[in-house]
């Protein structure tokens, strides 16, 4: 297969249950041109083998030993044709008019990222709508990026058409030294570099709570992980004039809903800069009334 408009990476890890689900929901798009890039990072379960059973020359499936999530999307990343990139979870789906949705919104607006609404669901019927950002949307990458660093855009890749030569121009991949929370490494830098960046107020990806997926099982060692990532962007924002306090947000669900990190002397660093950092962020930046709270 040659150029395509889209690639679509489907990063596989034991997900038996919800893999046919999710590739049907991708071929049944009202859309044609697209390449689907089905990468199975080592199941041990019959992922695979559901994969190999799919006869469509839009597929391209590749096998490899367990390397992690943000290993398989660079590969995917890689190794895609498209002019832009979506990343779908294994366990989700997505509606039939997403990609042709999005990417005419992309090349009629000339935006290099498209973000959606979606839906978070705890079954396959149960769905709770989640809106993205509020008020009058400013399409420019510095009014977007403080929207994702105030906590108003979610980090997540999966429900963001991306430009590819986002990742690639500015040599922009996804740490493979970190497990929980790596979109949050990535996807601020993505958004500083867009030069048009456009919301559709509507939603088309389901995102399943699943159980044993990695934000569900993430140990409590992922506080460092987290830590990893601010310092990436603390870094690469050190010279651009961005307050990226607001970020560290993303350590509340940490910080109260596991009181063991109080136990271990080895996160009590940690614990000191965010809680010094907690007070110096301005609260009516951040946009989540319980995050408001929670500081």
């Amino acid at each position: 297969m040659g150029k395509v408009k889209i690639s679509i990476i489907v990063p596989i890890y034991n997900v038996e249950k919800f893999l046919k689900k999710c590739i049907d929901s991708i071929l049944e798009q009202d859309f044609e041109d697209f390449e689907l890039i089905l990468i199975n990072d080592g199941s041990t379960d019959n992922s695979l083998e559901i994969a190999k059973k799919y006869c469509d020359e839009r597929i391209v499936l590749i096998d490899k030993q367990n390397e992690g999530l943000s290993a398989t999307r660079n590969l995917g990343i890689k190794r895609a044709k498209g002019e832009y990139l979506l990343h779908i979870d294994s366990d989700d789906w997505i509606a039939p008019n997403y990609l042709k949705t999005v990417y005419s919104e992309a090349v009629s607006q000339e935006a290099e990222i498209v973000i959606t609404d979606y839906y978070i669901n705890y079954s396959d019927k149960v769905a709770i709508y989640k809106k993205i950002g509020r008020g009058i949307w400013k399409n420019d990458n510095i009014n977007c990026t403080k929207k994702i660093i105030n906590s108003e855009i979610n980090p997540n890749v999966w429900n963001k058409l991306i430009k590819r030569s986002l990742y690639i121009d500015n040599n922009i991949y996804h740490p493979v030294n970190i497990q929980y929370g790596e979109d949050l490494a990535v996807t601020p830098r993505l958004m500083y570099y867009a030069k048009k960046i456009i919301k559709i107020n509507k939603a088309f990806v389901h995102y399943r709570q699943n159980p044993m997926s990695i934000t569900k099982t993430a140990k409590l060692n992922s506080i460092f992980e987290l830590k990893d990532c601010l310092d990436i962007l603390k870094k690469f924002f050190s010279d651009k004039e961005f307050d990226i306090k607001g970020l560290w947000v993303n350590f509340i669900p940490f910080i109260l809903g596991n009181r063991d990190i109080f136990k271990d002397m080895k996160y009590k660093n940690i614990i000191r800069e965010y809680l010094k950092v907690c007070q110096e962020i301005s609260l009516e930046n951040i946009y989540s009334k319980r995050y408001k709270i929670y500081i």
